[in-house]
């Protein structure tokens, strides 16, 4: 009898689990069945992030010294700032609200190997203030990093311009102490306008990978886009940059505009027209490899790849869950 009625019980289970993707995205955080097996850790932001902060909360990494730490940054008003801290198994390290806040959204790592998140810095093994800095540091893409090192200074603000001059690029390289530095632009095409910045990667080769799309008067599907993988050697943003880069960018269509990530030298993104999540080689657009999952939930959650190429991470901006997943390619 107690085995009957175990059966019954699972099959229950088994039912609404597999009919609805309202009970998959509540236990799980997300409605992709094919990566339940991947899961290794979850938490739940929901008391933490106000439910109406959707369209300003973002997922970085920031990898460092031996030191892992998944951070979600928001800004639920012009003047309110948070900055939620966790170690990479998810356990909460550091809360910042208030007055305590940074006042900014971005996240990096600088030329001292502190971690700048808005206006401050923050020392790598115990996450204690180290000061405060003159610039700020604002997240950019929807995903990877808002800022990166090279000899010896630190580059942030990097934006798409605002019109009329939308196909250039503009940025700002400060010194390593954060006291100096200037703003200059690059021009990323020749005729096409209306570009927009989706991510930032430094892929620890000495080069910068910006994944560049057009806006949605050029060719977006929603929140897909036609992404150009556009890789400029570090070098190149304080020397000669490469001649109107985006126009011979290698290029990849359908892909979902917050799903990009990077690591083991490859983009990742979510192909909505194959329903899969796609392994990506940046130098010519190839599939290396891929996880059908069926459905997906747009542009509701956003991905976070560990550089080591071992776990992955997604927070969902409705439901506002973090989920640590193991690698899947």
């Amino acid at each position: 009898m107690a085995i009957r009625l175990f059966r019954i019980v699972v099959l229950i289970l088994a039912v609404l689990l597999l009919g609805s993707c309202n009970v998959l995205q509540f236990i799980f955080g997300s409605v992709f069945p094919a990566t339940l097996a991947l899961v290794k850790a979850q938490t739940d932001l929901s008391k933490l992030i106000p439910a109406n902060n959707n369209g300003s909360t973002y997922l970085r990494l920031a990898e460092v010294g031996g030191h892992s730490y998944v951070i979600i940054t928001g800004s639920p008003s012009p003047s309110k700032y948070f900055a939620y801290f966790y170690d990479s198994d998810l356990n909460l390290t550091k809360s910042l609200t208030g007055a305590s806040a940074p006042l900014g959204t971005g996240v990096m790592v600088d030329a001292s190997s502190l971690i700048a998140v808005g206006n401050k810095l923050f020392n790598t093994a115990d996450l204690s203030l180290a000061t405060a800095i003159p610039a700020t540091v604002y997240a950019q893409g929807n995903s990877g990093t808002d800022g990166f090192v090279y000899s010896g200074s630190n580059y942030i603000g990097i934006i798409i311009s605002s019109p009329p001059a939308t196909n250039t690029l503009t940025y700002s390289f400060l010194a390593g102490d954060w006291s100096s530095g200037s703003q200059t632009t690059k021009t990323l095409s020749a005729n096409t306008f209306g570009l927009q910045l989706n991510a930032v990667f430094d892929d620890g080769a000495g080069n910068v990978i910006m994944v560049i799309s057009q806006g949605s008067s050029g060719g977006n599907n929603n929140d897909t886009v036609n992404a150009h993988f556009v890789t400029v050697p570090k070098s190149a943003f304080t020397g000669t940059f490469p001649t109107n880069p985006y126009d011979s960018a290698p290029q990849r269509d359908n892909l979902v505009s917050e799903s990009f990530g990077f690591a083991n030298g490859s983009i990742f993104a979510y192909d909505s027209k194959a329903s899969s999540l796609v392994r990506i080689n940046p130098a010519d657009a190839s599939t290396q490899n891929s996880l059908p999952l069926g459905s997906n939930n747009k542009g509701q959650v956003k991905y976070a790849y560990s550089l080591s190429g071992g776990t992955f991470y997604t927070f969902d901006t409705d439901a506002r869950i973090l989920t640590k997943y193991v690698a899947w390619w």
